[in-house]
C-alpha cells in the first residue's frame, strides 16, 4: 500500500493533469471514489501553499498574557472599536498570543474561543471589511486551528464560518486567500469532525482545487 507521501504526490499530479484538460478534478477524484473529499483538499492546500505570510509573520512576538480579563479585553476592542487603526492593534496583540512561537499560545488560544473570539473574527471577513483586519483575521484563525482540534472545532461550528472563508478563497487579495487557504488546511489536518463539515460546504473543495490550479499555472 503507498504512503501518505506517495498517495499525496500522485493526487497532485491528478490534480495537475485537469488543469492541462481545461477540468476541476473535484467531480472525477471524489464522485468516482479515488479520493476522499478531505484528502483533496489537504493536497490542494498543499499546492497552493508555496510562498510565505509576509506581513503576518512581522507581527509575531512572544508576549505573554496570563488572565482570561486581559485576552477578554482584546477582544471587546477588536468588536467595538469605530477607528481601523484600533482594531489592527489589537488584532495584531491577539495574533502575538496564539502564534506559535509564543510559550503560551495554547492557553491563550482557549482563552480566545472561551471569550467569543472565534465570532468576533468572523465579524471582520465579510466582503465590505477593510483589507487588513480580514487578512490578520484570517491569520489568526490559521494558528487558532494549528495543532488544536479544540479551536478547529469552534472555527468549523461558528455559524456562516465555513461559507465565509470558501468565499475568500475566490475574492480575496492574495495574501488573505493564502491566509483562508491556511485555516482551511488546518482545520482538515487537525480534526476529522471539522473537516467533514469543510468538505460538506457547497463549493469549498472545488475553490480550493481552482486557487491551486491557478496558482500552478501563474
Amino acid at each position: 500500500m503507498p504512503g501518505g507521501l506517495e498517495i499525496c504526490s500522485k493526487l497532485c499530479c491528478q490534480i495537475q493533469s485537469s488543469a492541462r484538460n481545461g477540468k476541476l478534478p473535484t467531480k472525477r477524484l471524489i464522485e468516482g471514489g479515488k479520493h476522499s473529499p478531505k484528502n483533496v483538499v489537504l493536497c490542494a492546500c498543499d499546492m497552493f501553499q508555496t510562498f510565505t505570510l509576509g506581513d503576518a509573520t512581522s507581527h509575531t512576538a512572544t508576549v505573554s498574557i496570563t488572565n482570561d480579563s486581559a485576552v477578554k479585553a482584546i477582544i471587546i476592542q477588536i468588536i467595538g472599536s469605530r477607528g481601523p487603526n484600533t482594531v489592527e492593534q489589537a488584532l495584531t496583540q491577539l495574533l502575538n498570543l496564539v502564534h506559535v512561537d509564543n510559550p503560551d499560545h495554547p492557553q491563550n488560544k482557549a482563552k480566545t474561543v472561551k471569550n467569543n473570539g472565534v465570532a468576533a473574527l468572523y465579524s471582520l471577513l465579510g466582503p465590505n471589511a477593510l483589507e487588513l483586519p480580514r487578512f490578520l483575521a484570517c491569520c489568526i484563525l490559521s494558528e487558532l486551528a494549528f495543532q488544536d482540534e479544540a479551536c478547529c472545532m469552534a472555527i468549523s461550528i461558528q455559524p456562516d464560518m465555513i461559507k465565509r472563508l470558501a468565499e475568500l478563497l475566490r475574492s480575496s487579495s492574495s495574501r488573505t486567500r493564502y491566509a483562508a487557504c491556511r485555516t482551511v488546511y488546518h482545520c482538515a489536518a487537525f480534526c476529522d469532525l471539522a473537516g467533514s463539515f469543510l468538505v460538506a460546504c457547497p463549493g469549498l473543495v472545488h475553490s480550493v482545487c481552482k486557487l491551486a490550479i491557478d496558482h500552478e499555472e501563474g
